[in-house]
């Protein structure tokens, strides 16, 4: 039997990699934490976003459009298009069309880096084969890079079609477990709690 190179179990190991990651990707859930289709996120109050940006960040509920605090859960409102002017997102009734479970990477590292996600429009839990294997250059079997567990729920709205989605997300983590229950993606009371006077999410199945 021929001897298999690290290069080459490693590229290998990536490509099965990738293709769970497209595997995962291609479903939405139906339902999250109370959250169904069909139920609807309620602005209570216009938000403004800044030029040359498409989204805001809501922290307990309190708007910023510059940043937040990584290490406490937040949400963020976004929309689809870019623009030199700035846009104003309507109070109003969005509608909930699709939920996904995502995993953001903050940090990149020599391993398969969750942040393809964010290139490819890939909405995965899934983590790193090189980095959990400990392999690739400098790699450590330990070490797991600072993630974000995060909820996105797509949105719709006849007035505002510009409206992309809430994206809420739990505190920076290595997996720690000193970060819990900060690091935790958020579930629907987290959410209204972080959306405060701005607005709720208003259910209607699952009662």
């Amino acid at each position: 039997m021929q001897n298999v190179s690290v290069k080459t179990l490693f590229f290998v190991l990536t490509l099965f990699g990738l293709s769970l990651l497209s595997a995962c990707s291609s479903q939405p859930i139906k339902q999250y934490s109370g959250i169904y289709l069909g139920d609807y996120l309620v602005l209570k109050r216009s938000l403004n976003i800044q030029p040359g940006s498409a989204r805001v960040f809501i922290q307990n509920g309190q708007i910023s459009s510059k940043g937040f605090n990584r290490y406490d859960q937040h949400c963020r409102i976004e929309v689809k298009q870019l623009s030199e002017q700035m846009q104003i997102v309507p109070p109003g009734r969005y509608r909930i069309d699709s939920i996904h479970i995502d995993e953001e990477q903050i940090a990149a590292n020599n391993n398969l880096n969750l942040a393809l996600n964010t290139h490819f429009g890939i909405f995965t839990d899934f983590h790193g084969v090189g980095g959990y294997m400990g392999i690739g250059i400098g790699a450590d079997p330990f070490y797991r890079t600072e993630t974000m567990d995060m909820v996105h729920l797509y949105l719709s709205n006849p007035n505002y079609a510009n409206i992309l989605r809430l994206t809420c997300a739990g505190s920076l983590s290595d997996g720690n477990i000193m970060d819990a229950p900060h690091s935790y993606r958020p579930d629907l009371a987290s959410i209204n709690q972080i959306l405060g006077y701005i607005g709720y999410i208003e259910t209607h199945q699952g009662k």
